[in-house]
């Protein structure tokens, strides 16, 4: 199977019933045009933006609510259809602004110690990727660890390149759907993070943590790794997709060992030299 196989596997099982699907499904109508055909002045927006932003938030769980009211002063300042083509136009050029100041830039709410605010990555691309209707990559922890996984040999992501990666990778695999990529690394992330809950039926999630005794997701995690074949809670596609995920983080792991010895080696080779 090719990865265009896996993001559609990935898919198939979310769609399947989990709590991360139906919210999705929730969330999709606030971008709908019911939802905009409903504003009728600029406080209708304002409002919009900011159920939308708190929807997301939801699923994401990504930033606080101080942090969601001044990212909501800076986007209400753009039309739906203005972001859209700005979202495009940054995927061409990510040092592109607006998208880049709002992603990348601005800092949102005060955090302690500090007071400090926070960037707001995650939720900002999470925003545009349902504004646009999944034509946006999500950039979040699952998808950044995920990534990491699929091109072990790559640089690692950062601001800088996570979105020419992404995009990069949407073409290369064929896959050339940001929303189906999108369930693959959100996927996989939760997978090798051991957060079923996500990507799980609510009751049968429930029976594998009473399985583990432990909602702790490191233990959840190993129990799945070493089982997930012989337990009936898994549906054939969940196991062919765990199947995958395990087996390419195990080969990840393997090259990394192996680069450290190389390493290790060439190091003691030029001291002896010396």
């Amino acid at each position: 199977m090719e990865l265009k196989d896996y993001a559609e596997l990935a898919q198939r099982i979310l769609e399947s019933g989990t709590p991360y699907w139906d919210n999705k499904k929730n969330i999709k109508p606030l971008f709908g045009k019911e939802a905009t055909d409903e504003v009728t002045n600029d406080e209708d927006f304002k409002k919009l933006v900011k159920n939308r932003l708190k929807a997301v938030n939801r699923v994401y769980s990504i930033t606080s609510s101080q942090g969601i009211d001044d990212l909501v002063d800076e986007l209400e300042d753009y039309s739906d259809n203005q972001l859209k083509e700005f979202s495009r136009e940054f995927l061409n050029d990510p040092s592109k602004d607006p998208i880049n100041k709002l992603i990348f830039k601005n800092k949102y709410g005060a955090y302690k110690p500090k007071g400090e605010g926070r960037r707001a990555i995650s939720l900002v691309s999470a925003y545009l990727c349902f504004l646009t209707g999944d034509d946006f990559p999500i950039c979040n922890n699952p998808a950044k660890k995920s990534y990491r996984v699929i091109k072990p040999k790559r640089s690692l992501l950062d601001e800088n390149n996570f979105f020419r990666n992404i995009k990069d990778l949407n073409e290369e695999t064929g896959i050339k759907d940001y929303g189906t990529l999108d369930n693959l690394l959100w996927s996989m992330g939760q997978t090798l993070n051991g957060s079923l809950s996500h990507i799980m039926k609510k009751e049968k999630y429930s029976a594998l943590v009473e399985l583990v005794e432990s909602k702790e997701k490191d233990r959840i995690r190993g129990y799945v790794k070493e089982n997930y074949k012989d337990l009936d809670l898994f549906t054939k596609d969940q196991k062919k997709f765990f199947e995958f995920v395990f087996d390419l983080k195990d080969k990840q792991s393997v090259g990394q060992n192996r680069r450290r010895r190389l390493r290790v080696i060439l190091y003691n080779n030029i001291l002896n030299d010396e």
